[in-house]
């Protein structure tokens, strides 16, 4: 007896919901409704969530055609579950095509992300539009784990001529668990999603698409932040494909960690990018500063072309502890620089850390250089500034 009253009890608890999105449908019917909203609206029972674990789920006819969110937080207390998935999501996303087979999430003025209090919110085979908007501002904030997986993010924005100075950016915070998997990023330096005070952040198996905004907006993909002092943040990056378009670009931000306790990148492939457009603003792909543990491992560099610019910079560690940069291979590389340097791997030590760096298997394989480009240089602002620095197997092969 007291066993089937305990079952019962758990059963009363772990509750689920299920709601669905048919676009087929002018009203809503049954657990189906027509928009999003009313999904959504469905999950509650006036300011609470009816039940502990939530699910929304697009039907196939929902592919291609946009949705959005009204002006509303979705919010819990600290318990329930929130996903919104489609019905069919791709296994992975290697290019934009993908993204137009799902269904659209508008992020823009009328329509925003306010999620916070939720023990889970995950956004599954989905393709996030994020428009600039100054009047709200997306945030996820104070949830145990965000995941965006099998899904395309677009932060472009084709029309500006100039680049933001405000609102640029979406906001992730005080989140324990944050996961990018298997998902599209279309980047032109133009907006950020801002990761802060975050505990573990992962994103494995993802491809960016970088394309050309302002020639003045440099703002970099990702943010990791750590500005809570309670909170010890680390981030793992793993099987990243970049690619780029056909045309010349400005060289853009894709990753910058600050204040971390340890930043690992690894098996990164970037393919065939001209950033040689012009620019007076300095430019990082691979930015870290301030962070404990730097892990840069495996990165591939083919086909890359760099215009006169100042300071353009591939991977960039700044005033940073524990340093291990391993195979890095640059190939079939052009450097344009007449009057301006650049710099394939610069480390920097300066004053709040004591730099312990260890360089091994970086390999130049075929580079064309005119003038004022530097493949590796390691600077010590101060003589206390560095414990010690190795460099293993530099080799150069083809460089003219």
């Amino acid at each position: 007896m007291k066993k089937a009253l305990l079952l019962l009890l758990f059963l009363c608890l772990a509750t689920a919901k299920d709601v669905y999105v048919d676009s087929s449908l002018s009203s809503a019917s049954g657990s189906s409704y027509p928009t999003l909203d009313g999904a959504i609206y469905a999950l509650y029972s006036g300011s609470y969530l009816a039940e502990s674990t939530n699910t929304i789920t697009f039907l196939p006819n929902c592919a291609g055609k946009t949705f959005t969110i009204g002006n509303y937080a979705i919010y819990g207390y600290g318990t329930e579950s929130i996903t919104l998935q489609y019905q069919s999501p791709p296994s992975s996303i290697s290019d934009s095509a993908t993204c137009s087979q799902l269904p659209i999430l508008k992020l823009a003025s009328n329509s925003y992300l306010y999620v916070s209090d939720l023990a889970e919110f995950s956004l599954v085979g989905l393709s996030i539009k994020y428009t600039y908007t100054c009047s709200k501002t997306n945030w996820v904030w104070d949830v145990g784990t965000f995941t965006v997986a099998n899904s395309c993010f677009d932060m472009t924005e084709p029309t500006l001529t100039n680049k933001l100075s405000s609102c640029y950016y979406f906001n992730i915070l005080a989140v324990s668990n944050v996961i990018f998997s298997n998902s599209f990023f279309a980047h032109d330096g133009t907006k950020q999603i801002y990761i802060d005070s975050c505990n573990e952040v992962t994103m494995d198996s993802n491809t960016f698409y970088l394309s050309s905004g302002p020639a003045n907006a440099g703002y970099e993909a990702f943010v990791f932040a750590q500005e809570s002092s309670y909170v010890y943040s680390t981030v793992a990056v793993s099987n990243l494909q970049v690619l780029c378009a056909s045309t010349p670009i400005v060289l853009p931000g894709i990753m910058k960690s600050t204040e971390l306790e340890s930043t690992s990148y690894s098996d990164i492939t970037i393919t065939d990018c001209d950033f040689s457009k012009t620019t007076d603003t300095e430019r990082t792909l691979f930015y870290v500063e301030y962070t404990y543990n730097v892990i840069i491992d495996g990165m591939t560099l083919d086909g890359l072309t760099i215009g006169d610019n100042h300071n353009q910079y591939m991977i960039y560690v700044y005033d940073s502890q524990d340093v291990a940069i391993s195979n890095i291979k640059l190939t079939s590389f052009t450097a344009k620089n007449i009057n301006n340097w650049s710099y394939m791997i610069y480390v920097e030590a300066y004053w709040n850390y004591v730099l312990n760096a260890v360089f091994t298997n970086i390999l130049i394989d075929g580079a064309t250089v005119i003038n004022n480009y530097y493949f590796f240089y390691l600077v010590a602002d101060y003589p206390e500034a560095i414990s010690g620095a190795e460099v293993w197997n530099l080799t150069f092969n083809n460089v003219t």
